[in-house]
Formats: C-alpha cells, sequence, structure tokens
C-alpha cells in the first residue's frame, strides 16, 4: 500500500535524496529545513520510505515542484505519479498558484 504524507523529517528526506544519481550535491538537512514556503511529501510502501517530492511557492504568482525521486526498489508502482499529484493538489489547494516542474531523469 502507497501512502503520501506531510512530512518535516528532513534527515530523513535527505537520506533519501542522498540516493538519487541526478543531484551532483544533494541538500542537507539544514539546506531543506531553511527553504522558505516549501512542504516536502514523503512515499511510505507498505510502511517503508519510498520516495519523497517537495512544492515550495515562489511568488504570488506560482510554486514549483522539485526533488522528486523514488528509491530504486520502489519504482514502477506508481508512487512518483502519487507524489506529483500531492504537489500539484497541495499548490492549488493550499498556494492557489500554477506550478513550474522541475525534474531530472537519468536513466
Amino acid at each position: 500500500m502507497i501512502t503520501i504524507e506531510t512530512s518535516t523529517d528532513y534527515e530523513l528526506i535527505a537520506d533519501i535524496l542522498s540516493r538519487s544519481p541526478a543531484l551532483i550535491r544533494p541538500p542537507s538537512a539544514g539546506k531543506l529545513r531553511a527553504m522558505p514556503k516549501t512542504t516536502f511529501f514523503l512515499a511510505r510502501y507498505n510502511e517503508a520510505p519510498s520516495g519523497v517530492s517537495c512544492i515550495q511557492k515562489l511568488d504570488f504568482w506560482h510554486s514549483m515542484t522539485k526533488y522528486l525521486f523514488v528509491v530504486e526498489e520502489y519504482r514502477r508502482r506508481g508512487i512518483a505519479g502519487k507524489l506529483l499529484s500531492k504537489s500539484l493538489s497541495h499548490a492549488e489547494e493550499v498556494y492557489h498558484t500554477p506550478v513550474v516542474v522541475a525534474t531530472t531523469n537519468v536513466d
């Protein structure tokens, strides 16, 4: 079962992001904590942390989703889609903004 929750466990989020081959210098927990107007989402697959994303309000006009990443052993299960959907709905319902999607594929 896949669940998506908001999270302020910056150590766990930084640990998951450190596994991304797309991030040359993954963000530290401190950098994540210091990001203004940002909400982080943690995906769990059968309770195991399996992916992250965040949505950051950039200004009055738009938000940006970034750090969308799913741990390799949990891929191809719909987790990234659920994380992206949660980020987009959060921007619409809470920030009331359209979203810029920033992501990288290294496959």
